[in-house]
């Protein structure tokens, strides 16, 4: 359901004097404020009831550091609202840029989120558009030089140690504009906590921003029996080196990191991982077919690791990037893209059924509303053998 825009109106004040009239104006009653309506409770399985708006923040933060970030937000739109692309790309969804946001509900909760190693902050519209038609604002951080835009990886050690700081600076920026009554976005943040979101390089960034612990000799430990890309860079990683970096934050209350790895970065031995379980009310998402990250190895382990209560979900068939638009963005990347006909799952139905039970999960937590338990993942999707839950 889309909300269409009020209409404007104007009006023409007149001023008049005359010789002998008294130059006090006379009083005028003050202006009725009304109070924002309560959102009514609206079906995961659905678009939400709210229209969405969409707009970049751009700023120097504490660091020093130039950044970027997306905002998704509920928003006044009509269906004849021109739907622009993210810049600097051609991709699209149901936002409206700029649009004037709907305070009628508000002030709403809040969602970070974190991109994978060579994404973008609008990596994943697919969910971050849905969270802000149900009533929530989202951020989300570009983390520069680790897009496909300007991916470099002999910055990736200061990559490593700076995201989760690009998220809590993204966080403290939208906070700050909402209390500015000159800024589109003020007014529509709800309290300063948080859930925090992140796919692949984006769920460890959530885990340690959502309470993980890092360790990093284990996973040094880890990189000298080899590995891949990041172990070339971050072999050389101690524990010093993150003294002076923002790399927790305990207003982020929900974690959901989907298609996590590298839980060896949260203990010292590189075979367990007690600094995962501190990170709070986990909801971990991964694919059996994953290319990248392996479910086994890398996914399952990020799990088992956490303290309960804690989620698991396992899609069958479903490889790295299904939690994410980049087949929308370069549709033949990767043969996942190729879905069903390839012998992968249906992205569009991964996307549906992750975006529901991320919504219900994170509402769950931060509204405390009990219908959404009937959408959460041990409840809804039981019985779906595309899928396997694990709960505990």
């Amino acid at each position: 359901m889309k909300r269409e825009a009020p209409l404007k109106y104007s009006f023409l004040i007149l001023s008049w004097f005359c010789f002998g009239c008294s130059s006090k104006s006379p009083e005028q009653p003050a202006p009725a404020v009304s109070e924002p309506a309560e959102l009514e409770w609206s079906s995961p399985e659905e678009w939400g009831p709210l229209g969405v708006g969409a707009l970049t923040m751009e700023w120097v933060d504490s660091r020093g550091k130039e950044m970027v970030a997306e905002v998704w937000y509920p928003a006044l739109v009509s269906e004849e609202d021109e739907r622009d692309p993210y810049p600097p790309l051609g991709l699209a969804g149901d936002a409206v840029r700029y649009a004037e946001p709907d305070l009628n509900f508000g002030p709403y909760p809040l969602v970070a989120f974190s991109h994978g190693y060579g994404g973008i902050r609008f990596q994943s519209i697919y969910l971050t558009e849905f969270l802000a038609s149900h009533g929530f604002v989202v951020v989300s951080s570009q983390h520069r030089y680790n897009t496909f835009l300007d991916l470099n990886d002999d910055r990736l050690l200061d990559i490593t140690v700076q995201r989760p700081a690009d998220v809590i600076e993204s966080v403290d920026e939208l906070l700050r504009r909402v209390g500015d009554e000159e800024e589109l976005t003020y007014g529509l943040v709800d309290g300063d906590e948080y859930a925090m979101v992140g796919h692949s390089f984006g769920a460890l960034t959530s885990m340690m921003v959502g309470g993980g612990v890092l360790d990093v000799e284990g996973l040094v430990m880890r990189c000298s029996y080899g590995g891949g890309r990041l172990c070339g860079s971050l072999d050389v990683l101690t524990n010093e080196m993150l003294a002076d970096h923002r790399m927790t934050d305990p207003r982020a209350v929900v974690t959901v990191p989907m298609a996590p790895g590298m839980w060896y970065a949260f203990g010292s031995d590189g075979i367990s991982a007690p600094g995962l379980q501190s990170v709070r009310h986990p909801l971990v998402l991964g694919g059996d077919a994953d290319g990248v990250l392996d479910y086994n190895q890398e996914i399952y382990p990020s799990f088992e690791y956490m303290s309960s209560p804690k989620v698991l979900v396992n899609f069958h068939d479903t490889g790295h990037y299904a939690f994410s638009n980049m087949c929308d963005l370069a549709p033949f990347f990767t043969s996942e893209c190729d879905g069903v006909e390839g012998g992968w799952s249906d992205v569009a139905e991964i996307q549906r059924l992750s975006r529901t039970i991320v919504l219900a999960h994170i509402r769950g937590w931060m509204k405390g509303d009990e219908r959404d338990q009937a959408f959460t993942a041990s409840e809804w999707l039981a019985g779906n053998m595309d899928v396997t839950v694990e709960a505990q």
